[in-house]
């Protein structure tokens, strides 16, 4: 049943993905650019452009991580539908233990043994399928967004000359947000 659930879930997860990865990219490559200017303009000390920047940072990291969190919550819609289904079968059959479980009693229902283990088999099939190459491709089937990664904040400590090529003008900066406000 915990199997069933998790292929269902990533099945569905995986669809998803493949079928947004349009949306999510472009939400993700707005994260990454609002970011990289805000970084930019903290670093050239223009305070106003970065509190543009860094509130449009904020709104585009906002809408991507709520579209991850759907993308993961359709990873776990088939558990309710386990638990029913065990509901029906198990439903108010105690489960004897062989010891006393402090707040619980020597006694459980069936979520007590089917959470953890579907926790564990989600666990275990994730660090699993990442092994194969098959499953490699099918997650690189669904890979949203552009190749510009975020930079760090620890870019902030480098000099000007050190932070290389492909740099955005901190002038530019402020005048990128003056017209997207």
């Amino acid at each position: 049943m915990n199997l069933g659930c998790v292929l269902l879930g990533d099945i569905t997860s995986i669809l998803a993905r493949r079928l947004n990865r349009k949306v999510y990219g472009r939400y993700h490559d707005e994260m990454v650019r609002q970011h990289n200017l805000s970084i930019h303009a903290l670093k050239s000390s223009n305070k106003e452009a970065y509190k543009a920047t860094n509130k449009q940072a904020h709104e585009a990291f906002g809408k991507y991580f709520f579209s991850q969190a759907g993308a993961f919550t359709l990873s776990i819609w088939p558990v309710p539908f386990g638990l029913a289904w065990m509901d029906l079968r198990f439903g108010g059959v105690p489960l004897e233990l062989p010891f006393s479980v402090p707040g619980l009693g020597d006694s459980v229902l069936y979520p007590f043994f089917f959470i953890p283990m579907y926790l564990a088999v989600r666990i275990a099939y994730g660090r699993l399928m990442r092994l194969f190459p098959f499953y490699q491709r099918i997650l690189a089937w669904t890979k949203h967004g552009g190749e510009e990664a975020m930079l760090p904040f620890v870019d902030l400590l480098k000099p000007s000359s050190e932070s290389g090529a492909g740099e955005v003008d901190p002038a530019r900066t402020s005048d990128i947000n003056t017209r997207q406000s």
